[in-house]
């Protein structure tokens, strides 16, 4: 559960390649680069509405390229976190 209460699902994946292939991964996707506030985190917009979000850290521990999708408001919640190890 999220803070609002609605129930949030994630794929998860992994993928070899550590920070350079998060980088890599990040940069190669298209769309417009968003600002941060956090020298952490990179964000862009993909052409779709969708974001992605590249975190060097996460929870887990590992770099983590993660998709939002554009219409979660609509009952598409599900996220999908790549974890590069």
């Amino acid at each position: 559960m999220d803070g609002g209460g609605e129930y949030r699902r994630v794929r998860n994946y992994a993928k070899s390649g550590g920070s350079d292939g998060l980088k890599h991964d990040f940069e190669a996707a298209p769309g417009k680069e968003m600002p941060t506030n956090d020298p952490d985190r990179r964000m862009k917009e993909l052409p779709n509405g969708d974001r992605i979000v590249a975190r060097t850290r996460s929870e887990e521990g590992s770099p983590t390229l993660e998709v939002q999708p554009k219409d979660a408001s609509r009952g598409n919640n599900i996220r999908v976190k790549i974890r590069y190890k």
